[in-house]
């Protein structure tokens, strides 16, 4: 049981370290022993993302303060999307995941539904997460259970052609604002 919480605190400690923008890192290597944390991130350690984690990861492993190691592979997604994802699946399939993974967020329902992810609550009870944002925080829930912290949170923008928008007879003054937005129906 406290190999999780350790987890789940390596896990934390490297989200927060990477928002911070850390630099420098070395090659992944492969987990050897029963104290190895192994972790499985979707990017490059060539990358800028991937040399933040592994600076962390080492200063995590050299810090002392635990007798757990995290071990890192790096498995960058391609150009799909793919890559990763595909050596998720495979290893749910042969239940051979590692102990933590990394999924983007629209995943977490349905890992938690399949009951691939472990819930966090009762690791986080004594655990202030006020700083975390509200965004995060509803990614990372499944029916009312936290299974998930977001690395960074990210938006979706939509852009018209202001020419065509005026050809339809459409306003600027009719188009949707924050305080005014089109219903679905609207946008349709």
């Amino acid at each position: 049981m406290m190999r999780k919480g350790t987890m789940l605190s390596v896990v934390a400690g490297l989200s927060l370290a990477i928002l911070a923008g850390c630099s420098g890192g070395t090659n992944s290597k492969q987990a050897s022993s029963s104290n190895d944390i192994k972790v499985w991130v979707q990017f490059s350690d060539e990358t800028n993302e991937g040399k933040a984690w592994q600076k962390v990861v080492d200063n995590f492993n050299q810090s002392g303060k635990s007798k757990y190691k995290v071990v890192t592979e790096y498995i960058p997604r391609s150009g799909s999307g793919g890559g990763y994802e595909d050596k998720v699946n495979a290893a749910i399939t042969t239940n051979s995941l590692p102990d933590v993974i990394t999924l983007d967020g629209p995943n977490t329902a349905a890992y938690a539904k399949s009951k691939v992810i472990t819930p966090l609550d009762d690791y986080l009870k004594d655990n202030n997460m006020d700083d975390v944002l509200d965004s995060i925080k509803q990614q990372g829930t499944y029916n009312g259970k936290f299974y998930a912290f977001g690395f960074s949170e990210s938006n979706v923008g939509v852009y018209y052609n202001k020419k065509m928008f005026k050809e339809a007879g459409i306003a600027e003054s009719e188009l949707p604002t924050l305080e005014k937005p089109w219903t679905w129906d609207e946008f349709n």
